[in-house]
């Protein structure tokens, strides 16, 4: 995939994607298996965000073949499509993805901040 030239270079599988801050320190919030704690209430987008980071992980490392069904209902297009951009490189879709990440790491920060009740450092 030529990263560089596509999305400006933002893309989450080489740690370059808008949030990449954010991102790592919401993956540490992330149990190593299962779901978040109260993944349909007060954690529900960082629910949503564990299940979006292990669908972009099998989409980058397996081709989406582990979790090809679940794609569309989280990202909203076909996983052929999608495997396109992952493997050669379609750059609609792939900033189609990353638009999507984005936004899915935004939510789930913003959800997290306000369960803190105070803002405090998510370190």
């Amino acid at each position: 995939m030529g990263h560089n030239k596509i999305n400006d270079g933002k893309c989450y599988w080489y740690n370059t994607g808008s949030h990449e801050d954010k991102n790592a320190k919401l993956w540490k919030l992330i149990p190593p298996m299962g779901s978040v704690s109260s993944p349909k209430g007060k954690n529900k987008l960082l629910e949503k965000y564990r299940r979006a980071s292990k669908l972009y992980y099998d989409l980058y490392n397996n081709g989406l073949y582990n979790r090809s069904r679940e794609w569309h209902g989280m990202f909203g297009f076909s996983c052929i499509d999608a495997r396109l951009a992952g493997s050669w490189g379609g750059e609609g879709v792939e900033k189609a993805i990353e638009g999507k990440m984005d936004k899915i790491i935004s939510d789930a920060w913003n959800e997290q901040l306000k369960n803190s009740l105070g803002f405090i450092s998510l370190n």
